[in-house]
C-alpha cells in the first residue's frame, strides 16, 4: 500500500509540474516591473 501511494504521489508532482512547464512555453515567469519595485520599496524598510 505504501509503495501505491508514493507512485501515486510522486507521478502526481509529475504531472503538476508537467503542466506547468507546457505554460511557460507560451508565457513569461517575468514578474511585472511595478509589482517587483513594490515589493522592493516595501523590503527597504525591513529589519533583516
Amino acid at each position: 500500500m505504501r509503495a501505491l501511494a508514493f507512485y501515486l504521489q510522486t507521478h502526481q508532482q509529475q504531472s503538476i509540474t508537467d503542466a506547468l512547464n507546457q505554460v511557460y512555453v507560451n508565457e513569461s515567469s517575468a514578474l511585472d516591473p511595478a509589482l517587483r519595485a513594490a515589493q522592493a520599496a516595501i523590503l527597504v524598510n525591513e529589519d533583516w
